[in-house]
């Protein structure tokens, strides 16, 4: 019973340590978290988790009942977290539309619109993604561009209809996104 419950003690602490160190640093005030101090606390969580587990694996005999209110309070908090992540997706969905948002997108990304969508590429390359035979209007300069053509970076982008428009990075892009939108891998 003992090898069980502290397999599955590890277990729960490992689950934990991936949870915690998988959320999305940053608040929506300030999203942009430097990779050194990422990295900094992916290290101290992994050395803090470790350090429990080490305890835990060579203890003799039973877990102790700090041990055990350390791992329910931590499987606690992380289900926490989980739940606050979920929440916060469902309120990014609830303000789309409302006002802009700044993504950054990988080659091969499809940013598609719904209707009304307006997108603006600031940086990158991209080109017009476009399931049907119209394309999407560049109200900067008043044409319609169709699927495959490059997409002009600082141009307004309106996606008339909720069709499959939209538009697919050719590089490592940063779009800025007012109305709702999906992003596929491609």
């Amino acid at each position: 019973m003992n090898k069980k419950f502290k397999a599955l003690s590890l277990y729960a602490i490992l689950l934990t340590a991936v949870i915690l160190v998988g959320l999305a640093p940053g608040t929506a005030q300030d999203p942009l978290v430097s990779l050194s101090r990422l990295n900094q606390e992916i290290t101290d969580l992994r050395n803090y988790f470790n350090a429990r587990i080490n305890a835990i694996s060579t203890s003799s005999g039973s877990l102790s009942p700090a041990d055990i209110m350390f791992l329910q309070e931590t499987i606690r908090e992380a289900l926490r977290e989980e739940l606050r992540a979920e929440l916060r997706e469902e309120l990014l969905q609830e303000v789309q539309g409302t006002q802009f948002t700044i993504l950054e997108l990988r080659a091969n990304e499809t940013i598609v619109g719904g209707e009304g969508t307006r997108i603006i590429l600031r940086s990158g390359t991209a080109t017009i993604h476009s399931q049907v035979a119209n394309g999407l209007a560049d109200l900067t300069t008043g044409i319609e561009l169709f699927n495959g053509n490059n997409v002009p970076a600082n141009h307004l982008l309106l996606v008339s209809r909720n069709d499959g428009r939209g538009i697919t990075a050719t590089s490592d892009a940063w779009v800025i996104v007012e109305g709702s939108f999906t992003i596929t891998r491609g």
